[in-house]
């Protein structure tokens, strides 16, 4: 469900999505792994540096789509846009270390730090989630 894209030829970012229901577990500094899908390629360490605040209406990478194969499952709107059936949000990271380079677009998971969540809340958020969406605000 991530995306790592160059920048420059030797400044990587990171770009992942995240839902909605685990975005209140991460801030900005979270320390964070990404393992692409190619085994010759090295783990990356990063640090969260930006979570937008509006949810994704489109993801322009379409191999990441359920679509085309990806892990993220969308829909697609009469405009011909993706766009992911849950609410979900772009979260950017950069390497902790400088000296990381990749000479391509590559996919894989980013695991980031998260805080912990009680069982209580989790569930609480959820019914609550349900309760809003079905009510039709």
């Amino acid at each position: 469900m991530m995306l790592l894209s160059i920048i420059e030829p030797l400044a990587l970012e990171l770009t992942g999505i995240i839902s909605a229901k685990n975005l209140g577990r991460i801030d900005i500094n979270q320390d964070a792994v990404f393992l692409p899908n190619e085994p010759e390629l090295d783990e990356v360490k990063a640090q969260v540096v930006e979570i937008e605040k509006t949810n994704v209406r489109n993801i322009e990478a379409l191999y990441f789509t359920s679509t085309y194969g990806g892990t993220i499952a969308v829909r697609r709107e009469d405009s011909g846009k993706l766009m992911p059936e849950d609410s979900s949000y772009r979260v950017k990271l950069l390497p902790s270390e400088k000296n990381y380079e990749l000479d391509k677009v590559s996919s894989g998971r980013i695991f980031i730090s998260g805080r912990p969540l009680s069982f209580v809340k989790y569930a609480y958020e959820s019914v609550a989630s349900v309760l809003i969406r079905e009510s039709g605000f």
